[in-house]
């Protein structure tokens, strides 16, 4: 045996090493032998050996809780295998002969073990499937392919959105109508883990906090009536161009003409020059009509397709259109729900971000918008004018210079100034409430700090560092205002004693041959002096 282990090279030991093994610690009988069937090993009775001792065996049995680790861990112990009697239950499924009362195959700890865990698996299975059922239901497509676009590169043009029985988004993909979660295993081709995650990621992102990520609602119906009009009138507006343009190429057109004939009246009319030369004058006058009516073909072309795209413009297109024109006359419900319409869009840092500081709301216990929960305002100054992007940002300027972007979950400030930042820290408590989150340059972080100390704003910070800044800036104005009062009463207290001491010392002016009067006054009698006490008659 040693010979033949030395002699074997890597292949033959592990052939060796197996028939050893087998040997030594094959099952003690077929499987199907119910008289063998409760010994673990033993030594192969065809090679001349016996069944090992008990404390030689291995142990299957469970007697305590500390022997299974976790409950996953229940799958990988040995179950009895079912007998040769023809038994149709299938045994490649974990926990297959369990009893369909009790969930168990035998009243042990072992097999209590692997019904709770076929337990929370089908728990686990239906709670994923009412989580997906919901995505699939509620998710907005557009999002999602949204978020494709800048993470996969998908090109979103290629592909329609419309309603399933369910009410749930159906993307077109050519002659397939899918839902959200079939185009991304279907039509992405994206393996289902990928797939759950990118579904969860983007309902999240949905029905978080953000209004570029708002849960999707119908249109305000104050606001959607005004915009019917407003699209009436739109349309109207756009015949009135449709009429205009059409008067407005046939003016041009004969323009053209009338400079050609002009020009070959002149030269019929000039006799000093000859034939030849009139022939070559009228010649490239004919030319310049050719190309002028060319430049203005192109130039016709180019003003209808801009009014037939303005007439094809999608209905969520022009409502964005309606929105921010009575966002920017001042309307906050009109900038609301702009901002709640705003598409997925990746911000692009510039190299000016890192010099403005942020302010918004505080990070934690965000929840979900409520009705009450609005912080679209429109501030309006004296110096300061805004103009509402269509992606809901409002952005703000102080005497022609940018000062301010109101973000909608944040404002963003470029001025420095002692002014601009009260100004948007007055503006944020307005829109966020007493407590603020900063994000920024650390200048700019501290100076706000201080400046809300000097006010006396009621704001508190979200940052523990900025709220000790402001603190320590409390305790200074406390003291400085304590000083300035004791000195101010110490003050008032001396000069209350010299006007006291000027008093005191002062003596009237006497003039002569003028009694003072104290002069001629009696002085006041004695009330002991006998005789002085009241005259009553007896």
């Amino acid at each position: 045996m040693y010979g033949a282990w030395d002699k074997a090279d890597d292949a033959g030991r592990v052939r060796l090493a197996a028939t050893a093994a087998d040997k030594f610690m094959r099952r003690d009988g077929s499987p199907g032998d119910q008289q063998h069937a409760r010994r673990s090993f033993g030594l192969n009775p065809r090679s001349g050996g016996g069944p090992l001792p008990a404390e030689l065996g291995s142990r299957n049995e469970i007697r305590s809780l500390a022997d299974v680790q976790s409950l996953y861990a229940v799958e990988s112990l040995p179950f009895a295998p079912p007998s040769a009697a023809g038994n149709a239950t299938p045994t490649g499924r974990f926990n297959a002969r369990a009893q369909a009362a009790t969930g168990r195959e035998a009243d042990t700890v072992r097999d209590q073990f692997a019904r709770d865990l076929v337990e929370s698996r089908s728990v686990r299975r239906s709670r994923e499937r009412a989580e997906f059922a919901e995505i699939r239901a509620t998710l907005d497509a557009s999002r999602l392919l949204s978020a494709l676009a800048h993470s996969h590169g998908l090109i979103v043009g290629k592909y329609d959105i419309g309603k399933g029985v369910d009410g749930g988004d159906r993307i077109r993909a050519g002659s397939r109508n899918l839902n959200v979660s079939d185009f991304l295993t279907k039509e992405m081709n994206l393996s289902w883990d990928e797939a759950a995650q990118l579904l969860r990621d983007t309902y999240r992102a949905q029905t978080g906090r953000s209004p570029g990520h708002a849960l999707r609602h119908t249109p305000e119906r104050d606001l959607w009536g005004e915009f019917q009009q407003w699209r009436a009138a739109y349309r109207d507006e756009l015949r009135r161009a449709w009429d205009e343009q059409a008067q407005h190429d046939k003016a041009r057109r004969i323009d053209i003409k009338a400079v050609f004939y002009r020009v070959r009246n002149d030269l019929a009319d000039r006799k000093d020059l000859p034939v030849a030369g009139r022939l070559e004058q009228l010649s490239a006058a004919r030319v310049a009509r050719l190309e002028a009516e060319a430049a203005l073909r192109e130039r016709i072309a180019k003003e209808r397709h801009a009014l037939k795209a303005a007439a094809r413009r999608p209905i969520a297109d022009q409502y964005r259109d309606f929105l921010r024109e009575r966002a920017q006359a001042g309307d906050e419900r009109a900038l609301r729900e702009l901002r709640r319409m705003q598409q997925i869009r990746p911000q692009a840092k510039s190299a000016g971000d890192e010099r403005g500081v942020i302010f918004s709301g505080p990070s934690h216990g965000v929840q979900r918008p409520s009705a009450s929960d609005r912080n679209e305002i429109i501030y309006h100054g004296p110096t300061i004018t805004y103009e509402v992007r269509a992606s809901g940002e409002v952005d703000y300027r102080k005497d022609g210079a940018a000062f301010l972007v109101d973000e909608g979950s944040s404002l963003r400030l470029w001025d420095g100034e002692r002014d601009a930042i009260e100004i948007a820290l007055r503006f944020a408590q307005q829109k966020f409430g007493a407590t603020l989150s900063l994000s920024g340059p650390e200048t700019f972080q501290a100076a706000a700090a201080r400046i809300v100390a000097d006010t006396r704003m009621r704001i508190v910070f979200e940052q523990p560092e900025l709220e000790v800044i402001r603190q320590q800036r409390l305790a200074e104005l406390d003291t400085e205002a304590q000083d300035r009062r004791t000195a101010q009463r110490e003050r008032d207290a001396l000069e209350r004693d010299e006007l006291r001491d000027a008093v005191r010392n002062t003596q009237l002016p006497v003039h002569d041959g003028q009694p003072t009067p104290d002069q001629g006054a009696e002085p006041p009698a004695d009330p002991d002096a006998p005789g002085s006490g009241p005259d009553i008659k007896r």
